[in-house]
């Protein structure tokens, strides 16, 4: 089955995703829960409430529900998507699926202990020419959704400070090596970045 958009530019399309998860069981980008799991383990909590970004038909929800953690809200701009997610995985108390888009996000502020994201920053950059040197208006964007999410993470005091966990895997803009996953931090987060593998 074939799910490649015809130009890159339609991953930033909600009817592309519609239209691809009626086809698509599953996908996981850049790996599954095992190649992550140890970097969730290390930096989140199992009684930390979660927003997982561009959910997709990752079983990464699930999978790190079944691990332990606890309270995980995964959002996604495809309706299809949401509604698939929901009805595989029904009547699992803390678990829940919502159709929102990242960039407009409606949540009150403090509600989340954590945010992650795999590969949903990389889908809404598709357009950048150069993926080491982003466009102003594509560096607004990711600093759009990183000020949404900001706001809604709860403020928690660590013995380094302020602390605003925000895990971001991916393949281009942020880091010097084809992969990897990066830790983000408050208040510096568009600066400083511990990249952990």
């Amino acid at each position: 089955m074939e799910v490649l958009p015809d130009r890159n530019a339609r991953y930033r399309d909600a009817q592309y995703w519609d239209e691809r998860y009626t086809r698509e069981e599953s996908f996981e980008w850049f790996g599954d829960f095992s190649k992550f799991q140890h970097l969730l383990v290390q930096h989140v909590g199992t009684e930390e409430s979660i927003l997982m970004l561009g959910c997709g038909n990752s079983s990464l929800t699930w999978d790190m529900y079944q691990t332990g953690f606890s309270f995980i809200t995964s959002v996604d701009f495809s309706s299809v998507c949401v509604e698939t997610m929901a009805q595989r995985h029904p009547h699992h108390p803390g678990l829940s699926w919502l159709c929102m888009d990242v960039r407009r996000l409606a949540f009150p502020d403090g509600v989340f202990d954590v945010v992650v994201e795999k590969g949903t920053l990389d889908a809404m950059l598709v357009e950048e020419t150069d993926p080491w040197n982003i466009s102003y208006s594509g560096r607004k964007e990711v600093h759009q959704v990183l000020s949404e999410t900001f706001h809604m993470v709860k403020a928690s005091l660590s013995t380094l400070g302020l602390n605003y966990v925000f895990l971001s895997t991916s393949v281009t803009q942020w880091t010097s090596s084809r992969f990897s996953v990066c830790l983000f931090t408050v208040p510096t987060m568009l600066v400083d970045r511990e990249c952990l593998s």
